[in-house]
């Protein structure tokens, strides 16, 4: 039975509503070295566009508290038919924790091994003399070689896809189908770079690798559940609010930043991603460097797929 509010309880609504309102790629790593230097800077972006066109391509993530509104929903009129329910609000995050909980409970159920490829198409950030637009399409085998592709470009094979795992290097059909405890997980994304001037952080390249699994591998939900929850454990992770891709979707950006210093001063560098609230995707990637231009991946779509075109030649190097 509904009632019609007066308009002191009106009023306590609004007041209450007012009350309430309170972020390169499998195959290389974006090298930070000699940001200061004009050179050092170039061979950086160079670098990150090689890797980022052929494997930075993205899947998709997020969720959170409901906001309340500010405008009081007016008391429909009594009506024979049934009262339409009111739109949900959309989600609304104050800390990265509650972003990062919410993309973990909305990652996909469904095994995505269960069918020979992992698809994913992406447009990124020409290349210079590249005509947009750019993209990349890779199929990535679970357990068989795949194929990549570039706009304007053949075909060509890769290996199989592989994850290390506390070292030993396994194909997804093996590592969906286990149990893993938390440090098993974070020894996927471990840095296995060495230190040295002007590089950046291993905490940098875990937050790198984390959202590069989570973007591109066709990894379990429980497996991305824990992908997720180690970003929380990170240092110089911030939530920078809702954001438009390249498409005009609209997500939550996390972003590392951390200052680099070397040999030729210090230089900023960040890497950001853009998740999906209502399906708990990565939407986009982007990575800065110095005073550089962004290079940005946006996604275009990724899942499972049957089948993969013709690769002109066979994988090479393929353990």
């Amino acid at each position: 039975m509904r009632t019609s509010l007066t308009d002191e309880q009106v009023a306590d609504l609004q007041l209450s509503g007012a009350r309430a309102e309170l972020l390169e790629d499998i195959m290389a790593t974006p090298e930070t070295d000699h940001l200061g230097a004009r050179r050092a800077r170039s061979a950086l972006r160079s670098r990150v566009v090689r890797a980022t066109a052929a494997a930075s391509l993205v899947a998709a993530a997020v969720g959170g508290a409901l906001v309340i509104s500010h405008d009081p929903a007016p008391v429909p009129a009594p009506s024979a038919g049934p009262i339409a329910a009111p739109p949900t609000a959309a989600p609304e995050f104050t800390t990265v924790g509650q972003l990062v909980d919410t993309a973990a409970g909305r990652s996909r159920s469904v095994d995505p091994t269960d069918a020979p490829y992992w698809k994913i198409a992406s447009r990124e950030t020409c290349q210079e003399g590249s005509k947009p637009p750019c993209t990349t399409t890779l199929w990535s085998g679970i357990d068989r070689p795949g194929v990549t592709k570039h706009s304007g470009e053949e075909a060509w094979a890769i290996c199989p896809a592989t994850v290390a795992v506390n070292g030993v290097s396994l194909p997804w059909s093996q590592v969906n189908d286990r149990r893993w405890t938390a440090k098993d997980v974070a020894s996927m994304v471990a840095d296995g770079g060495s230190d040295k001037p002007g590089r950046a952080s291993s905490d940098y390249y875990v937050f790198k690798n984390t959202t590069e699994l989570l973007l591109m591998s066709p990894a379990s939900r429980t497996i991305r559940r824990q992908l997720w929850d180690g970003i929380k454990h990170l240092p110089n992770v911030t939530l920078d609010g809702r954001k438009k891709d390249a498409l005009g979707r609209t997500g939550w950006r996390l972003t590392y930043r951390e200052d680099v210093e070397g040999p030729y001063g210090q230089g900023a560098v960040s890497q950001s991603v853009l998740v999906d609230t209502a399906t708990g995707a990565l939407l986009e990637r982007t990575f800065r460097a110095a005073d550089e231009d962004p290079y940005t991946s946006t996604i275009l779509s990724a899942g499972p797929a049957d089948r993969a075109p013709r690769a002109d030649g066979p994988a090479e190097g393929c353990l």
